[in-house]
């Protein structure tokens, strides 16, 4: 997003940034030193869910062997998925992932950035978007 600013004078712009607080310092670090001036505003909290009922169907679905495909938005998403397991379930969970059976994609290089260090081979689409996300995937599954 920052390559979108770097053609303009952002000297004394002010530019707001809604967003959770847990979200990388990337855009407003780049844009505090292209000039503008940065305010940053927590506008939600990225936190895990208190109803589980749906993450534990999937954690459930990928233990099984049920899941020929899965797909990350954010890093949030992966750490939140993991912090969600115990020791055992993570292990087993990693151990799949690892292997042929499910095909990991991630919408970029920073989302994909956790799960490499899990040693977890994902796609990466050139265009970080959903759209191409699930188009790199399609052609795998």
């Amino acid at each position: 997003m920052l390559e979108c600013f770097k053609d303009h004078d952002l000297k004394n712009k002010k530019i707001g940034i809604p967003r959770t607080l847990a979200a990388r310092d990337a855009l407003p670090t780049g844009l505090k030193a292209m000039g503008a001036d940065v305010f940053v505003a927590e506008a939600y909290k990225s936190a895990l869910p208190k109803d589980r009922t749906q993450v534990n169907q999937l954690i459930e679905a990928i233990l099984n062997k049920k899941i020929d495909a899965l797909t990350f938005t954010s890093t949030l998403t992966v750490k939140n998925l993991f912090d969600m397991l115990d020791e055992t379930e993570k292990q087993d969970v990693v151990d799949i992932l690892k292997g042929d059976d499910v095909v990991v994609a991630a919408i970029g290089p920073i989302t994909a950035l956790p799960l490499h260090e899990l040693d977890i081979d994902v796609l990466i689409p050139e265009k970080y978007t959903v759209s191409a996300m699930l188009e790199i995937l399609m052609g795998k599954i």
